[in-house]
């Protein structure tokens, strides 16, 4: 029984896996953002809907989102986009 259940999750999880293509060559990218300053020339300027929003991007962005809710902090952002590059059925395992 043990055979079939690996031998089936072998079959499975590939097909699963959203965007397999993104960790093929075993390199996962994890963009970090950094707070920015103000300008008033900026999408993220002083009339932002987003305080914390790096000034050249609009915040609605899945890499400003993620920064946002991790207040910038660049430990909190990699951990978080791990996590969720390991639901997404990712090998993030160094080796």
């Amino acid at each position: 029984m043990n055979v079939l259940i690996h031998t089936l999750q072998n079959w499975l999880v590939p097909k699963l896996k959203a965007k397999p293509i993104r960790t093929a060559s075993g390199i996962a990218i994890i963009a970090l953002q950094h707070s920015g300053n103000i300008c008033v020339y900026c999408p993220g300027g002083p009339d932002s809907d987003f305080e914390y929003s790096t000034q050249s991007y609009t915040g609605y962005e899945p890499t400003s989102m993620r920064a946002i809710r991790a207040r910038y902090n660049p430990f909190l952002q990699t951990r978080s986009r791990i996590t969720q590059l390991r639901q997404l059925g990712h090998d993030v395992d160094k080796s």
